[in-house]
């Protein structure tokens, strides 16, 4: 088995260039969370790249790695010159918002760097189809859509795991505690040891491993 990264993106691929600066910046401040402002225009569009292309430089960082670790602050803009913010209690009333995080959950690693329990259970829920059915539940309050269904809601976490696993292998940081508050946090059953052991059954039968961070356009899990 490798002893190197699996990365996302090569070394010297042009996205790493282009954050080189922010990377720095985080790297000499270490202190508290690490923001991310999202404008208007992203949420209206469901335009999730230049957050998902931060995390695959992340990975040329991995001394940063832990930095990142559940402490990723999202800012949804109100107003195109961000003076403004959606309150994070009226996400689930935000049709919008919802699309936004949806079509970030489909990448399914973005969970472990989400800061809040909210936004890791935003990146968790069944999609799109979600968000359609509180448009619908906002015009018949009798039918309130589940956020959350036990069995898509299991495959997601475990594929989440098994990536964030991937992609901190030989990296130096050890994803076990984070894999392990996740599965904590989320009641789930499964353990860090079958993680691993799938995670390396997968990399061993050549299998593309990050499909869904890599595609421009939305894939589904």
């Amino acid at each position: 088995m490798t002893i190197n990264p699996i990365y996302i993106i090569p070394p010297g691929h042009e996205l790493i260039e282009k954050h080189a600066a922010w990377f720095e910046k985080i790297n000499n401040d270490r202190e508290g969370e690490i923001g991310i402002i999202i404008p208007p225009l992203s949420l209206k569009t469901n335009d999730v790249a230049d957050l998902i292309n931060r995390i695959k430089v992340l990975q040329h960082y991995p001394l940063l790695i832990p930095l990142f670790d559940r402490n990723l602050a999202l800012y949804l803009a109100n107003d195109e010159g961000c003076q403004t913010f959606i309150a994070p209690e009226t996400y689930f009333q935000n049709p919008q918002v919802l699309h936004w995080f949806a079509t970030l959950g489909e990448r399914s690693l973005m969970v472990f760097f989400m800061n809040t329990p909210m936004n890791r259970l935003l990146c968790l829920i069944n999609g799109h189809s979600f968000a359609d059915a509180l448009q619908r539940h906002l015009q018949q309050p009798d039918e309130f859509p589940k956020p959350l269904q036990p069995q898509a809601t299991e495959a997601r976490i475990c594929r989440a795991c098994l990536l964030f696993y991937i992609f901190c292998l030989n990296t130096g940081f050890n994803p076990q505690p984070a894999i392990e508050a996740l599965l904590q946090e989320f009641n789930q059953t499964v353990t860090f040891g079958r993680i691993k052991k799938e995670a390396i059954a997968h990399i061993r039968a050549g299998h593309e491993l990050y499909v869904t961070m890599k595609k421009k356009k939305v894939s589904k899990i």
